[in-house]
C-alpha cells in the first residue's frame, strides 16, 4: 500500500513538473514570438511610404552613361523617400513622348522630368503640367520657350566652347573645322544647337588659322552621320577635324574614319562614353570626347523636383558640368563609370 503512494506521489510529481516545465517553455515562446512582431513592426515603421512620385520620359538609356544615370535617379529616391517611373523611347518617337507628358499629366504624378526631343512641340505639353500644377524639370536637353521650372544638364555654349580648344588642340590650330549635329529635322536645330555653335565660333576667336568649313545634320543615326562624314570628306579637301554633337555622331564618322583609312590624318572631338566610343579612343580613332556627368543629371532632376515641392522655389538651370575623356585618362574613366554605374 506505502509503495502505491509511492509510485502515485512520484507521478503526480512528475505530471506537475512536465506541466510547469511546458508552461515556461510556452511563455518563453510566447515572449519571443512578441518580441519578433515588437520588431516587425518597428521596422514597418521605419519603412515609410514614398512621399512623392515622378516620370521621367528620356531617350534610350541602354549606353552606359545611361545606366549612370539611373544609379543616380535610384540613389535620389532612396535619399528623399521618392518613387520614379521611367520611360524610354527612340528619339524618333516624338509623339509618343508627347503623349506620356500628357499620361503623366492625367496620373496626377507628383512631378515630370522630361529629355526633351523637339523644343517647339514639347512646349504646349510642358505649359499644360506646369497649369495643373505639376512640376516639369528638363534634362539633358531643354526647352527654354516653354515654362518648365528647371533645366539640369551641361551649359550647351560652354560644351562648343570645350570642343574648340581640344579641336585646336588636336590640329595645332591649323586647317578646316566640320560639325555634325544630331537631329531629325533641320527645324529640330533649336537653341541648345545654336549655343554649341555659337560657343565653338567663339572658342576659335583665340585660333584664326582654324575655320569652321561645314555644319550638317545627321537625321538617320550612325550610318547617317558615317555616310555625311565622308560626303564632306570628298566635298572639302581641306577639313582636318570633324566635332560630333552626339554619341551616335560620334560613333557614325569614327566608323567612316577607318572605312576610309584615314585615322590620325583627321582628327574626331566626339560627345558621349559609349562602350565603341571608348574603344575608339584606346585605339586613337577619336582623340576626345567629352561627356555630361549622367550620374549627378539623375540624382540632381529627382533632387530639383523634390525640393520644389518641399520648398516652392528651385533654380531656373543646374550645370552638371562638362568631362574631357582622352588617351591621358581613359583608364581611370572607365573605372570611374564602373563605379558610377554599378547598382550594388
Amino acid at each position: 500500500m506505502t509503495m502505491k503512494k509511492s509510485v502515485i506521489k512520484i507521478a503526480i510529481i512528475t505530471l506537475v513538473s512536465i506541466f510547469i516545465i511546458a508552461a515556461v517553455l510556452s511563455i518563453k515562446y510566447i515572449t519571443e514570438i512578441s518580441d519578433e512582431l515588437n520588431e516587425t513592426n518597428s521596422e514597418n515603421k521605419d519603412k515609410k511610404l514614398p512621399q512623392y512620385h515622378f516620370m521621367i520620359i528620356a531617350n534610350e538609356l541602354n549606353f552606359s552613361s545611361g545606366k549612370a544615370f539611373i544609379n543616380g535617379v535610384n540613389l535620389a529616391c532612396e535619399d528623399y523617400n521618392s518613387v520614379v517611373e521611367i520611360n524610354e523611347y527612340k528619339r524618333e518617337n516624338i509623339d509618343q513622348q508627347i503623349k506620356n507628358i500628357a499620361i503623366a499629366v492625367a496620373s496626377k504624378v507628383d512631378g515630370i522630368i522630361v529629355q526633351v526631343t523637339d523644343q517647339e512641340l514639347f512646349v504646349d505639353e510642358i505649359n499644360k503640367a506646369i497649369d495643373e500644377g505639376i512640376p516639369v524639370i528638363t534634362i539633358f536637353e531643354d526647352s527654354a520657350k516653354s515654362k518648365r521650372l528647371s533645366f539640369i544638364g551641361v551649359n550647351s555654349y560652354e560644351l562648343g566652347k570645350r570642343a574648340s580648344e581640344l579641336a585646336a588642340n588636336a590640329v595645332d590650330s591649323k586647317g578646316e573645322m566640320a560639325i555634325i549635329f544630331d537631329g531629325l529635322e533641320e527645324k529640330n536645330f533649336d537653341t541648345s544647337k545654336n549655343l554649341i555653335e555659337e560657343g565653338v565660333r567663339d572658342g576659335l576667336v583665340t585660333s584664326p588659322q582654324l575655320t569652321i568649313k561645314k555644319i550638317d545634320i545627321s537625321t538617320t543615326g550612325i550610318l547617317g552621320a558615317g555616310d555625311i562624314a565622308k560626303e564632306i570628306i570628298r566635298d572639302h579637301r581641306g577639313i582636318n577635324v570633324i566635332f560630333c554633337t552626339s554619341a551616335k555622331t560620334t560613333l557614325g564618322v569614327a566608323e567612316a574614319i577607318v572605312d576610309l583609312n584615314m585615322v590620325g590624318k583627321i582628327k574626331i572631338v566626339g560627345y558621349g562614353d559609349d562602350h565603341d566610343i571608348l574603344q575608339f579612343i584606346d585605339r586613337n580613332v577619336i582623340d576626345a570626347s567629352l561627356v555630361s556627368d549622367t550620374k549627378s543629371i539623375g540624382y540632381q532632376s529627382i533632387e530639383s523636383a523634390y525640393k520644389y515641392l518641399e520648398e516652392g522655389s528651385i533654380s531656373d538651370f543646374e550645370d552638371t558640368g562638362i568631362y574631357v575623356i582622352d588617351e591621358t585618362n581613359i583608364d581611370y574613366y572607365i573605372e570611374k563609370l564602373k563605379e558610377e554605374g554599378d547598382d550594388s
